[in-house]
């Protein structure tokens, strides 16, 4: 994923969680870049707010429906990644997506198949042609399996004239991550 980060450039972090994805986009794109993170978890942002600004980066908490503004930093946003289009209005270089629950949190409230899947096509959509897209998927929690299995069909499904996609599994054992990285072709 570095090799697609720029200083000064536009990614998202469609699942904020503890901030750890958001920061590593932040340290890729300051100090005049935007990443865009979103969580529908308060608990989620605040450790994300928490992490982000005791790295040194600025932090702007948006409200769920407020647009973002073209300030620079890590813009926390009160929403859900399936309302990705809504919110940005320029083609991010990167995206990431960290499925499941927040770690450290209530494993009930997780990622699920309609709404990642949603997510993804406008990820896909909205990327800079030889943007990327970093996606894992955690089988090991309830409705992983099935989640994890909906990402991979879809990926799969994709026109490799359009993209071409690295999938990273652990054969040998159904509960571990997969990982998926997706690069747009052109540009």
């Amino acid at each position: 994923m570095a090799e697609v980060l720029r200083p000064g450039a536009l990614v998202v972090d469609l699942t904020a969680g503890n901030g750890h994805d958001s920061q590593f986009l932040w340290q890729g794109v300051a100090p005049n870049g935007r990443v865009l993170a979103f969580d529908v978890q308060e608990d989620a942002l605040l450790a994300s707010r928490v992490r982000l600004e005791k790295a040194g980066a600025p932090v702007h908490v948006c409200a769920k429906g407020m647009l973002p503004s073209a300030t620079m930093g890590v813009h926390l946003i009160a929403d859900g990644h399936e309302c990705l289009s809504h919110y940005v209005r320029e083609a991010p270089c990167a995206i990431m997506a960290n499925l499941g629950y927040l770690p450290g949190g209530d494993h009930r409230v997780a990622t699920a198949t309609p709404t990642t899947l949603s997510a993804l096509e406008q990820s896909l959509r909205i990327l800079a042609p030889a943007g990327r897209l970093a996606v894992t998927a955690y089988p090991g929690h309830a409705g992983g399996v099935a989640e994890t299995a909906a990402v991979a069909e879809y990926l799969q499904d994709l026109d490799g004239e359009g993209f071409e996609i690295l999938e990273l599994r652990v054969v040998n054992s159904s509960r571990a991550p997969c990982l998926w990285v997706v690069q747009k072709r052109g540009g």
